[in-house]
């Protein structure tokens, strides 16, 4: 129980080294109100820890564990009046920053949210390094408080300086994902990418490979970094979506652009661009000029620079250099778009031969199912009504309207996971959604 060796900081800890009779009946009770804690029997618990203050008053696990149940049962006043005890017996002490922490997030107080979480830090990675002379293992249970407490403030460089300051913990999957993700948002990408891929090695965690593909296409400057959330896909949940975090799904998209499969790498880009990816021009420049993407991306991705008026030499350039005989059937519709594009923004355009490619485009997607064409079709269709006319002309638009209301949703994108390399095609319906939570707020542990 107790450690002569390391130095009393606290009334705690001189009450419990003066008098080891009346501390080891402090701790077997305190533990038995953990237990009830574990088990949510909140009342029980409750008694126990009041019982070992009655022994000790200066008991500050006793106290934590109080101010938990409290902050478990949303009273953050009174969570807070208990804090403030602790923090007069130990200004220092970790967890009860942490539990503070929670406390004014809930009462959504930023500034207040800030200092605590800085505080807790600072008061962990003290006892880290002198330990504590009464529980040889405080310092795990505070590990676990502390990196909730930083997580709750999104605080990156506090993440990183934690995972610094503890370079022989046994990380796990889900803690090393979110390290990279604190070390990939402060510009550390080389060092987030080799956390992910320990994060992998340890135990083939979905969103750390997820992750460490996206870092690998950042390193490779084909994609500029994003911020990235610390939301994360941990299990089952009927009640939340299966995109639970932005960045993961961004991330998830930007990868499937780079994948071999035409179709599923097409479907993925014309879904990223829908949802404002961060530096979109310069991702698009990339990707038309990437040789180790298909033919068909590399064109979407000209399509799109010309409707957002950038370098229109990009497209002009694929279009002179692609042979329409070597594309493949998932290449032609995008193919045909292009060409009908460039074409209906020449000056004195010849409508009937955009109409001609548009109803090639058309044709060659349905042919593959690839439903989501018909959008960038109405996108050129729609762009002039002497358009429309040209293509009723040749009775395409007619279809478009039916089509369109059977068109799947993007969400058959296979979603991120260790099984997306190896997924089957985007219009399968073997793709089965996977659901997520955000990161837990310190449950299923106690002080």
């Amino acid at each position: 129980m107790v450690s002569p060796s390391v130095p009393p900081r606290n009334p705690y800890h001189e009450f419990m080294l003066s008098q080891p009779d009346k501390g080891r009946k402090v701790l077997s009770t305190i533990s038995q109100g953990r237990s009830f804690l574990e088990s949510g029997r909140h009342d029980e618990a409750r008694r126990a820890l009041l019982q070992a203050l009655s022994l000790c008053p200066h008991a500050i696990p006793a106290l934590n564990n109080l101010a938990y149940i409290a902050l478990r049962e949303g009273d953050n006043a009174r969570a807070l009046n208990i804090i403030d005890e602790v923090l007069q017996i130990d200004p220092d002490e970790p967890i009860a920053h942490a539990l503070a922490t929670h406390c004014w997030f809930e009462l959504e107080s930023d500034p207040m949210v800030r200092f605590h979480c800085e505080a807790a830090l600072s008061g962990y990675i003290q006892l880290a390094r002198l330990g504590d002379p009464v529980e040889a293992d405080y310092p795990d249970r505070a590990f676990l408080f502390v990196f909730q407490a930083l997580l709750i403030a999104e605080d990156d460089a506090g993440i990183v300086k934690l995972y610094e300051a503890t370079p022989d913990r046994d990380w796990s999957p889900v803690e090393l994902t979110w390290a990279g993700i604190a070390h990939y948002n402060r510009g550390r990408i080389n060092e987030a990418h080799l956390i992910w891929r320990r994060a992998v090695r340890t135990g083939k965690f979905g969103p750390a490979r997820t992750y460490a593909k996206l870092a690998q296409h950042v390193l490779s400057n084909e994609v500029l970094p994003f911020t990235l959330d610390y939301d994360i896909m941990m299990g089952e949940d009927e009640d939340l979506s299966p995109f639970p975090s932005s960045s993961l799904a961004l991330a998830s998209l930007v990868n499937h652009v780079f994948t071999k499969r035409t179709r599923l790498a097409q479907e993925a880009l014309a879904y990223l661009l829908q949802n404002d990816l961060p530096s979109q021009e310069y991702f698009l420049v990339r990707l038309a000029q990437n040789p180790r993407v298909t033919a068909g991306v590399r064109i979407l991705a000209a399509l799109h620079l010309l409707w957002i008026g950038y370098n229109v030499e990009i497209g002009e350039r694929i279009l002179r250099n692609v042979d329409e005989d070597q594309l493949g059937p998932s290449d032609k519709p995008v193919y045909y778009l292009l060409r009908a594009a460039y074409l209906y923004y020449e000056e004195g355009a010849d409508m009937h031969l955009v109409s001609q490619y548009a109803d090639q485009a058309y044709h060659a997607a349905m042919r593959q199912g690839m439903h989501w064409v018909t959008e960038y079709l109405d996108e050129l269709m729609d762009s002039e009504e002497r358009v429309q006319t040209a293509m009723r002309d040749l009775d395409v638009s007619a279809g478009l309207d039916e089509w369109e209301e059977e068109s799947p949703p993007f969400s058959l994108i296979p979603l991120v996971g260790d099984e997306a390399d190896d997924a089957t095609e985007p219009n399968s319906p073997a793709q089965k959604d996977r659901k997520g939570r955000k990161p837990p707020k310190g449950r299923g542990h106690n002080s």
